[in-house]
């Protein structure tokens, strides 16, 4: 993969009116104005927030609704972390789904960010040698 560069903004996660479904054809239009208005690549559930509040399933619709509609015209980066430095290396089966449709998309990248906000956690470090 070449070096990311350029604009490459975290989109939103676009909710059905019941907020408990991903809205796929949303998602979509959302990646497609982005691409026709230029950008460089896209980040789908990284850095607006609710990408690490949402479940497994709900992610990887999201991340394969992105990625379908990029259809390789630019790089993909999709955050596939968790809110808890102590759940992230214990609680896989929250990743692997999203990180294997990353791969099945053939997304550029999976970026297994940690929390940005405030933990209340002793040590991220404790949690990683364990």
């Amino acid at each position: 993969m070449s070096a990311l560069e350029g604009i490459v903004p975290a989109l939103g996660t676009p909710l059905d009116s019941t907020g408990r479904k991903v809205d796929r054809e949303a998602a979509a239009r959302l990646a497609r104005f982005l691409l026709d208005s230029g950008v460089n690549g896209l980040f789908p559930l990284g850095s607006t927030g609710e990408g690490v509040l949402l479940p497994p399933a709900m992610r990887k619709v999201m991340a394969e609704a992105v990625v379908a509609e990029a259809e390789g015209r630019v790089p993909v980066v999709v955050h596939v972390g968790h809110r808890s430095f102590s759940v992230l290396p214990h609680r896989l089966h929250g990743v692997v789904p999203v990180a294997a449709a990353v791969q099945t998309a053939l997304a550029a990248a999976a970026a297994p960010a940690g929390p940005l906000q405030p933990t209340r956690e002793l040590s991220p470090l404790t949690h990683a040698a364990a």
